[in-house]
C-alpha cells in the first residue's frame, strides 16, 4: 500500500485536505481550455489566471446530453431512476409540463 505523502516536520495530510499536484491540475485545466470552458485572462509570475467562459446552464446541458447520448436518447431510464430515488417531486413535473407547453408555443409561432 502506498504511503501517504509527509510534511517536512513529519505532519501527515489528511484524506480530504491532499494537495493537487501540478502534474494534475496543469493537464485537466489544459483540457478545459481546449473544450472553451476555461479561458486565460493574464499570466502572474509563473501561472497562468484561468476564468470560466460558459454559463452554467450551458454546462448542465452538456451533461445531460451527454448522458441522454449513453442512453440511445431515451428518456425513460432516467425518468424512473429519479422517480424511483424520490429526486422527482410532483413540483417538478408541473415545472417541466408548464415549460413544455411554454416550447411549444413558441415553436408554433416561430
Amino acid at each position: 500500500m502506498l504511503e501517504k505523502p509527509r510534511l517536512a516536520k513529519g505532519k501527515r495530510f489528511s484524506a480530504e485536505k491532499l494537495p493537487s499536484a501540478y502534474t494534475s491540475v496543469q493537464p485537466t485545466s489544459c483540457r478545459m481550455e481546449a473544450k472553451k470552458v476555461l479561458r486565460r485572462v493574464k499570466k502572474a509570475g509563473n501561472f497562468h489566471v484561468l476564468v470560466v467562459s460558459i454559463t452554467l446552464g450551458v454546462a448542465q446541458r452538456t451533461l445531460i446530453d451527454g448522458q441522454l447520448a449513453q442512453f440511445g436518447r431515451r428518456t425513460q431510464p432516467q425518468m424512473v431512476h429519479l422517480i424511483e430515488s424520490g429526486k422527482l417531486a410532483g413540483y417538478d413535473v408541473k415545472h417541466a409540463e408548464k415549460e413544455r407547453k411554454r416550447l411549444s408555443r413558441k415553436v408554433k409561432k416561430g
